[in-house]
C-alpha cells in the first residue's frame, strides 16, 4: 500500500506544474474573452446560439463552456505522454508495474475530478458574468442546464466524460508504447477487414449502434452514467494487460 501511495505522490508531483500552467493560461484567456465581449457589442467570443423572437435576433452566449475541448485535449495528451515520461522514471526507481498502474489510474481519477470541479464552478459562474456584461447567457449546454442543474450534477457529468476520455486514451497510450508501429498495422488490418467483409461490417455497425444508443444521455441519464463508467473500467483493465509485462523503451 505504501508503494502505491508513493506512486500517487510521484505522479501528482510530476503533473502538478502542467496542471497549474494549463489553468493559469485558461483562466487568463477566459478573463480576456469576458473583457472583449464586454467592451464591444459586436464581439462574440465563445459559444453562441442565435434565435429569432418576434422578428428580432437574440444571441445567447457562453465563454466557460468552450474550455471543455481544451480540457479533453489536455487529458488526451497527458494519458498518451505518461507512458513515455512517468513510466520509465517510476520503473527506474524500482516501482513495480502494478504499483505504477494503480497509481496512474488513481491519479487519472483525481485529475478528471479536479478538472470537473474547476470547470463546473466556471460554468455555474458563467451565466452571472455574461448577464453582468449585458449579454444573454447560454444555459443549455451539452446534457445539462447550467442554471437549473445544481453544481454537483454538472461536476458529476463532466467527471464521467473526462474519465471516459482518459480511459480510452490511456488504453491507446499503453498499447502504442507496447506495440509501437505494430499497433497502426493492427488497426489498419482490422479496418480493412471490417470494410471489405460485408458480414463483419454489419456486425460492427450493429454493435456500435447498440452501444451508441445506450451511451446516449437522451435515453436515461443514469443508464448513460453506468454505461460510461463500466466501459471506462473495462478500458483500464485492458490497458493493464499491456502494462503488466511492459519493458522500458530505449529513447534511441
Amino acid at each position: 500500500m505504501e508503494a502505491i501511495k508513493r506512486q500517487i505522490r510521484f505522479q501528482l508531483a510530476d503533473g502538478k506544474n502542467a496542471f497549474m500552467i494549463f489553468w493559469i493560461i485558461l483562466l487568463a484567456v477566459n478573463t480576456l474573452f469576458y473583457v472583449v465581449n464586454a467592451s464591444s457589442k459586436h464581439s462574440s467570443i465563445g459559444m453562441s446560439f442565435t434565435t429569432t423572437f418576434n422578428g428580432s435576433q437574440i444571441q445567447y452566449q457562453s465563454v466557460a463552456s468552450v474550455h471543455i475541448i481544451s480540457i479533453i485535449i489536455f487529458i488526451i495528451v497527458y494519458s498518451m505522454v505518461m507512458y513515455y515520461e512517468s513510466f520509465p522514471m517510476a520503473i527506474s526507481f524500482s516501482a513495480t508495474r502494478k504499483d505504477f498502474y494503480i497509481g496512474a489510474v488513481i491519479h487519472n481519477i483525481l485529475l478528471c475530478l479536479s478538472m470537473a470541479v474547476i470547470q463546473g464552478v466556471l460554468m455555474k459562474l458563467d451565466g452571472f458574468i455574461i448577464e453582468a456584461i449585458g449579454r444573454n447567457p447560454l444555459y443549455e449546454q451539452f446534457i445539462f442546464n447550467t442554471k437549473e442543474n445544481n453544481l454537483l450534477f454538472i461536476i458529476s457529468v463532466l467527471f464521467i466524460i473526462f474519465l471516459f476520455t482518459a480511459a480510452v486514451f490511456n488504453l491507446l497510450g499503453a498499447a502504442l508504447y507496447r506495440l509501437t508501429w505494430k499497433l497502426w498495422i493492427l488497426i489498419g488490418g482490422v479496418l480493412m477487414a471490417i470494410l471489405n467483409i460485408d458480414s463483419l461490417f454489419r456486425a460492427v455497425d450493429k454493435f456500435f449502434y447498440y452501444i451508441g444508443g445506450h451511451m446516449s444521455p437522451d435515453n436515461s441519464l443514469i443508464n448513460w452514467a453506468i454505461m460510461m463508467i463500466l466501459i471506462s473500467m473495462v478500458f483500464y483493465l485492458l490497458a493493464f494487460l499491456f502494462i503488466r509485462k511492459l519493458s522500458i523503451r530505449s529513447k534511441g
